[in-house]
C-alpha cells in the first residue's frame, strides 16, 4: 500500500477544493468605488468644488488651499492625483486624487494667468498661458520648465486646449474667436482650424464620442459643433436652459454633454446625441465655475470564485 507524505495529501486536498469551487461558485461582478464624480472649478469660492457624478448633489469642497487661487484647468495625471491651474498664484497646483489633499506646488514659473492644462500623449503637461499668449510645456513627472511649446500665429489670449485624435494640439484663441492648431510633437503652427463669425469668445473645448469637436461660446451662450476633420461648422448644438457665459465643457459617462454656466453658477446637461437641454445638474449659489472633469471610471473586478482565480493564476506562470 501506497503511503502519502503529508505535503502531498495537502496538495491533494487543495487540488480537490479548486475543482469543487470551480464547478459550484458562479461568476460574479464587483465593482470597486462607486461611480464617477464631477470636479469643478470654482472661481470665486478658490477650491474645487466635488458633485455627486449621478445625482449632482454637492458633496464637498474636494480640494483648495496651497495657494489655489481662482481655479481654472482641471486634468487628472498619470499618477492620478489632481492637477489645477490658479490664476492668481500663476502655478499649477497637485492635490491628492482620492482625499483632496493638497501635496505641492507643482508648476511655478513661466505662467501668467494660467488656464486650460491636459496631459500630452507624451506623459508631459500643457498649460495654456493666457495673458502670455502662449502654452508652456513641463516635464509631466517633476513639474520642471521644458519651454514654450505653441505661441504666434494670431494665439491670443488661450484658454482651453486638448490633444485631438490626430495627436495636434487645438487652443482656443479666446480674443481671436478661433482655435488654432498646432503641430503635437514640436508645437509648430498648422493652421486656424476653426474660424468663424458665429463664435465668440471660446473658452473650453473637447472632442466628442462623434468624432466632432465643441467648443463653448462664452459671449453667445452656447456650445457649438463643428467637423473634428475639417473644422467646418456644423450647428449651434446646444443652448438654452440658463446657460450664462459657458467655459468649461465635458461628455460625461452616460454620454450627455455637461457645460459650466460661469455666470449662471451651475452646471448644465445637454443631451449627448441631440444637444436638447435635459436639466440644472449642479448649482451652487456664487461659484463661478470655470472648468470640469469627471473622476475617472471605476474599475470592475470579474470574480469566478476561489478555484477559477486560482486555475487563472497557474495559466499564468
Amino acid at each position: 500500500m501506497r503511503r502519502f507524505s503529508v505535503a502531498q495529501i495537502v496538495h491533494l486536498f487543495l487540488v480537490s477544493s479548486v475543482f469543487y469551487s470551480i464547478i459550484s461558485t458562479p461568476a460574479v461582478a464587483v465593482p470597486v468605488g462607486t461611480a464617477p464624480d464631477l470636479l469643478v472649478s470654482s472661481f470665486y469660492t478658490d477650491s474645487v468644488l466635488r458633485y455627486d457624478g449621478e445625482t449632482g448633489v454637492l458633496i464637498d469642497k474636494f480640494a483648495s488651499g496651497g495657494g489655489l487661487g481662482a481655479p481654472a484647468g482641471l486634468a487628472i495625471g498619470p499618477d492620478g492625483n489632481l492637477y489645477v491651474s490658479s490664476r492668481w498664484s500663476n502655478s499649477v497646483l497637485c492635490y491628492n486624487g482620492s482625499t483632496g489633499d493638497f501635496i505641492d506646488k507643482f508648476v511655478s514659473e513661466g505662467l501668467d494667468w494660467p488656464g486650460g492644462l491636459v496631459f500630452g500623449p507624451d506623459g508631459n503637461l500643457y498649460v495654456s498661458s493666457f495673458m502670455g499668449n502662449s502654452v508652456m510645456s513641463y516635464n509631466g513627472t517633476t513639474g520642471e520648465l521644458i519651454g514654450m511649446f505653441a505661441n504666434g500665429s494670431g494665439l491670443t489670449g488661450p484658454d482651453g486646449l486638448t490633444f485631438g485624435p490626430d495627436g495636434n494640439l487645438y487652443v482656443c484663441s479666446n480674443a481671436t474667436n478661433n482655435v488654432l492648431r498646432f503641430s503635437g510633437t514640436d508645437g509648430l503652427f498648422i493652421d486656424t482650424f476653426i474660424d468663424g463669425p458665429e463664435l465668440a469668445g471660446p473658452g473650453g473645448l473637447t472632442f466628442g464620442p462623434d468624432g466632432n469637436m465643441y467648443v463653448s461660446s462664452h459671449i453667445g451662450n452656447s456650445v457649438l459643433r463643428y467637423n473634428g476633420n475639417t473644422g467646418e461648422f456644423i450647428d449651434v448644438f446646444a443652448t438654452g436652459g440658463g446657460l450664462n457665459g459657458p467655459i468649461g465643457l465635458v461628455f460625461g459617462p452616460d454620454g450627455n454633454l455637461y457645460v459650466s454656466g460661469h455666470y449662471s453658477n451651475s452646471v448644465l446637461s445637454y443631451d449627448g446625441d441631440t444637444g436638447a437641454f435635459i436639466d440644472t445638474f449642479a448649482s451652487t449659489d456664487k461659484i463661478q465655475p470655470t472648468f470640469l472633469i469627471f473622476t475617472p471610471e471605476p474599475a470592475t473586478v470579474l470574480l469566478l470564485g476561489l478555484g477559477s482565480l486560482a486555475v487563472l493564476r497557474k495559466r499564468r506562470t
